[in-house]
């Protein structure tokens, strides 16, 4: 991780920085400000639902206390009546009593032993030997609810419930224990039901103490009627979610006062979901949309910090190429404009320097050659200079610099502050500089190769012995096709000795040419030149017989010539043993 931001750019590195705050930012609100609202709403849903609930449960307990007032009435209005011998004006009550409430499906009163004393209306529910009849009898101050199961009221397709309640009759001058039944269809219950609104796929069930399905608005073989059973024989009383038919719901479970049945309230909450995860998506678009929004801000004022400073680093490169005479046009932001002044300075000081430099070279040419004139052919610096006027006319400003640099350093290395051995680095350098000068001065009509192992960099040899051979190899090289020049430096390990090979392409030495080269080599006549000779009968000089020059070569094709040194002079020969 490291690495990979220590390479970002300075563009690469704005813009990663940016987008991971902008990006951390926006996800941590838009997660903060989701989930508030996924609270909210769970605290929506379950206020909405229980006070909707509450609002079922009390509907349906006043019904439930309506129908006990009737009973209530029924009972004071039959009052020192004998029904058996009132029967007459008891009916007439009870019709007054059913016409008043439709959903009284029929009445009947029965002795303590169960026999039916008097029945108004529909015969359906004068069973007498119900528990709930019986629970009547044993329970005289509550009113008893009973669902009919097993027999539905013939006169409606609604179920029957019959709610009995005991009471004191006369009864030949006496008073009687017996029980006072009521059947009722829940049409009532039903209407309640059809008004209440709770969501598509919302319901309510009313269940008996044993768990009986009284009343539903679904079918009670429906998913939603038999999850919230399940969960009503797990749950007694309280709210819950519940999925079921692929909608979610909230279910509400309360018991009904009067009785010992039980409410069930399933609010429909798929929308809310649905709200939900619309609210997400929108939420991502957005941080989706904010993100890529961010991504193009930061990248535009990235471009617009790195533009400018890629085009400096442009124009610099051509600088560090030699042309000095470009100058960068300011960028439009204040920092990299006072930046391109800065630079713009700099260079113009650089074409300042760089033009006393030439003055002073040129001054100074007059003693360095004076110098160097036992040991540099007049005739190449005649040549060299030659040259630089020519590039100089045709405008090759680049070339002129090349060269005078190289120059410069050629003579610099050439004189070596009056040492005689200088490191192979130097040499190397040396002749670098030679060559490049050549290869300027020659129309680029050779290639070079200096290579050298990096183990002999810092050994000392004896100063311009290598030129007079690469000069040979350049006029030998040079012909209808481009040379080339390869230099290699190595060691030999095995024989203790360094190892030059300065080898060209051309026309090559015949057998007899070499052998001739040798030989006067080996002659004791003295040479005053710098050329093969002279280098010969300086390594004899100063390394003796451990140093030596071999000529190898193929005609019309290369030429290769071997020079060695002993490797411990060139790691311990020093200037004061001159």
């Amino acid at each position: 991780m490291k690495n990979f931001l220590r390479n970002l750019s300075i563009g690469q590195s704005f813009l990663f920085a940016t987008m991971i705050l902008v990006g951390a930012g926006i996800v941590l609100t838009s997660a903060v400000q989701y989930a508030f609202f996924m609270t909210g709403t769970d605290s929506m849903i379950e206020r909405q639902s229980r006070e909707i609930n509450k609002q079922i449960v009390l509907n349906y307990e006043g019904y439930i206390h309506s129908v006990i007032e009737t009973m209530n009435n029924v009972q004071a209005m039959m009052h020192n009546l004998d029904p058996r011998v009132s029967a007459d004006r008891v009916r007439e009550i009870w019709g007054f009593t059913m016409d008043n409430k439709k959903d009284i499906v029929s009445l009947f009163l029965a002795d303590r032993s169960g026999h039916i004393v008097l029945l108004s209306g529909d015969t359906t529910g004068k069973n007498t030997t119900s528990a709930g009849f019986w629970a009547a009898i044993h329970s005289p101050e509550i009113f008893i609810f009973e669902a009919l199961f097993a027999d539905p009221v013939a006169s409606t397709s609604l179920p029957a419930v019959r709610v009995s309640k005991s009471l004191s009759y006369a009864a030949k001058g006496e008073n009687e224990k017996g029980v006072l039944t009521v059947t009722l269809n829940l049409r009532t219950v039903s209407d309640l039901a059809d008004k209440t609104d709770l969501g598509e796929g919302g319901f309510i069930l009313i269940v008996d103490d044993s768990d009986n399905l009284v009343f539903s608005t679904v079918s009670s073989s429906s998913a939603s009627a038999i999850e919230a059973l399940s969960l009503a024989s797990l749950n007694h009383f309280g709210g819950m979610r519940a999925r079921t038919d692929g909608r979610n719901l909230y279910v509400n479970i309360n018991t009904l006062s009067q009785t010992r049945w039980r409410i069930i309230t399933g609010y429909d909450i798929t929308e809310v979901a649905k709200t939900r995860a619309r609210t997400l998506l929108v939420t991502v678009l957005v941080v989706l949309f904010v993100f890529l929004l961010s991504a193009f801000a930061a990248g535009f004022i990235s471009l617009r910090i790195t533009r400018p400073l890629a085009r400096l680093q442009r124009v610099m490169g051509k600088v560090e190429n030699g042309d000095i005479g470009i100058s960068v046009e300011p960028g439009s932001q204040r920092e990299i404009a006072a930046l391109s002044h800065a630079f713009n300075r700099m260079i113009e000081q650089i074409r300042t320097l760089m033009g006393r430099v030439v003055a002073e070279q040129r001054d100074k040419r007059k003693t360095e050659l004076r110098a160097l004139q036992n040991q540099i052919n007049p005739h190449f610096l005649y040549n060299t200079l030659d040259s630089i006027v020519w590039l100089a006319e045709n405008g090759r400003t680049h070339d002129v610099i090349t060269t005078v640099v190289a120059l410069a350093k050629f003579f610099r290395i050439g004189i070596s502050r009056g040492d005689q051995f200088i490191p192979i680095r130097d040499e190397l350098e040396h002749i670098r500089n030679y060559l490049t000068i050549q290869k300027i001065r020659y129309m680029d009509r050779f290639e070079y190769i200096l290579d050298a192992e990096e183990g002999i960099l810092d050994r000392k040899i004896m100063k311009l012995v290598l030129q007079p051979i690469v000069e040979n190899a350049i006029n030998h090289g040079i012909g209808d096709e481009p040379a080339h020049i390869m230099i290699r430096g190595f060691s030999d390990s095995k024989l203790r000795r360094t190892v030059f090979e300065i080898h060209n392409t051309g026309y090559g030495l015949t057998k007899a040419r070499i052998d001739q080269i040798m030989q006067s080599l080996s002659s004791s006549e003295q040479s005053t030149g710098v050329g093969l000779k002279n280098t010969w009968q300086r390594l004899k000089v100063y390394y003796g017989e451990d140093a030596g020059i071999e000529i190898e070569s193929i005609p019309d094709e290369s030429t290769t010539v071997r020079l060695w040194i002993p490797e411990e002079n060139t790691q311990e020969r020093n200037n004061d043993d001159i």
